[in-house]
């Protein structure tokens, strides 16, 4: 979307660029809540209320820990696997068809729902499964809020695009941060790790 919704893009379309980007940020939030809560009722459904009694913190603490190192061997290449992901894309047939605030929403709810687009980052994986393992419906919807709504976010880091050299600029300045990226992301996970697995020890 980056490269797609910017001021530069929008007026070629003449669509007004604060509205389509507003558009795209609620949205990515409503679809943030929306896998968020999905997420939360079947973890409060099977993990939270088994038959057999609920399974306590610490269980769930030492599950998220585990699954949160396995994501941080999967980014450095350490484990030859692949995580589950939805091979498509947006359809940017959008742009041409609809009114921005239309694409907009659209576009920001499928990647706020975070697992109907590519999966380019196994944090999203991480992030469902501690939601799950939470197993509550309202904690999904704030984290997954959070979620969509930051990711919903990144479309303004493009509000200064307003001509094609900008729009250079701002691609190759992307390039350049991948790798910081990347390794932001596995730090991440690798804290995630760290720190439930102090909780399942000290709890």
């Amino acid at each position: 979307m980056l490269s797609s919704i910017h001021p530069l893009g929008e007026r070629s379309r003449q669509s007004r660029w604060w509205i389509t980007a507003t558009s795209h940020v609620i949205g990515a939030g409503a679809g943030g809540a929306t896998i968020g809560l999905a997420a939360g009722i079947l973890g409060w459904a099977t993990v939270g209320q088994l038959s057999l009694g609920w399974v306590d913190a610490p269980a769930r603490l030492g599950a998220l820990a585990a699954i949160a190192l396995v994501a941080v061997l999967v980014e450095r290449g350490t484990l030859p696997i692949r995580l589950p992901s939805w091979h498509r894309q947006v359809n940017e047939a959008w742009l041409d068809e609809y009114r921005g605030w239309i694409y907009g929403a659209g576009f920001g709810y499928q990647l706020g729902l975070g697992v109907v687009t590519f999966i380019t980052t196994a944090t999203v994986h991480v992030l469902l499964v501690a939601v799950f393992l939470n197993g509550s419906p309202l904690g999904g919807v704030v984290v997954g809020s959070v979620f969509g709504f930051v990711r919903g976010g990144l479309l303004l880091t493009g509000r200064t695009i307003t001509s094609p050299a900008a729009l250079r600029s701002f691609h190759q300045r992307l390039a350049d941060g991948a790798s910081t990226a990347d390794a932001l992301s596995r730090a991440a996970l690798a804290l995630t790790a760290g720190v439930a697995l102090v909780g399942a020890v000290t709890l």
